[in-house]
């Protein structure tokens, strides 16, 4: 019930496919030309035969087989629709979602983690596909490993875009929110530092911090020792020395 409790239109026929709380904010289909084509195509051929039996058989006991065959009709056309519905690229709040619907009772489908996702590659082939506005998506992992790919997509470059500015607000959330994911970044980014600039020298601060303090110290004494011990205020000093003559002579004099 918490999965039809979160419906939008664009849920519509991928729900058996959708985790709980899970929500699809983008659909990227195949291009239309083809399926259009097709369309009119078998329109043309089926509904050709519907008619060709109701007026045929207008009136008769064989009736009824051009009401079969009105009912084939939309049975083949409602599946070629469904083959450009069902096969798409789902944007979903958790995982991209590749969708391949063969029939009623053949689908698959496989997810693609945002973090895992390194790049998109785009590529063209022929000159229908740039007058149709198509392409191939290619999913690449870091190191140039392939993950999915995704044939006849419309508008190749602008889907690749808005998958990718989608993959980075998913990774930028997780990194933030996730303790163990912010770790990591940390990790790698330390890591990153040192294969760059070396491992820094350890600076001993603790026998350092010592040394300093004496040094403050005797500095600190030395200015005292010359502030009491100024020229104008030293003392005057008598000294006594004896002549030849045996007299005493005073001589006064600063140091």
């Amino acid at each position: 019930m918490e999965k039809w409790t979160n419906w939008n239109l664009k849920s519509l026929g991928f729900y058996s496919l959708l985790n709980d709380q899970e929500l699809i904010e983008k659909i990227y289909r195949k291009e239309c030309t083809t399926t259009f084509s097709k369309l009119v195509m078998w329109g043309f051929l089926y509904g050709g035969i519907t008619f060709v039996l109701w007026f045929v058989f207008h009136g008769t006991q064989f009736y009824p087989l051009w009401i079969v065959m009105l009912l084939l009709t939309f049975y083949k056309l409602y599946k070629v629709f469904l083959h450009w519905y069902m096969n798409a690229i789902l944007v979903t709040t958790e995982n991209i979602v590749f969708v391949e619907w063969e029939n009623f009772f053949k689908t698959r489908s496989s997810r693609i983690d945002y973090w895992n996702l390194d790049e998109i590659q785009v590529v063209r082939v022929g000159i229908r596909s740039f007058l149709s506005n198509y392409g191939d998506l290619f999913f690449m992992k870091a190191g140039g490993a392939e993950l999915h790919s995704f044939k006849r997509v419309s508008r190749p470059n602008k889907t690749a875009r808005e998958i990718e500015a989608y993959r980075e607000s998913q990774v930028d959330a997780k990194n933030f929110t996730e303790e163990s994911a912010l770790k990591e970044l940390i990790s790698n980014l330390v890591q990153r530092h040192v294969g760059d600039q070396g491992q820094p020298e350890r600076s001993n601060t603790k026998n350092q911090e010592p040394e300093t303090k004496k040094e403050e110290k005797k500095e600190t004494e030395k200015t005292k020792i010359t502030k009491r011990f100024k020229p104008d205020s030293m003392p005057i000093e008598v000294e006594k020395q004896l002549d030849d003559e045996g007299g005493i002579e005073l001589d006064l004099g600063e140091k």
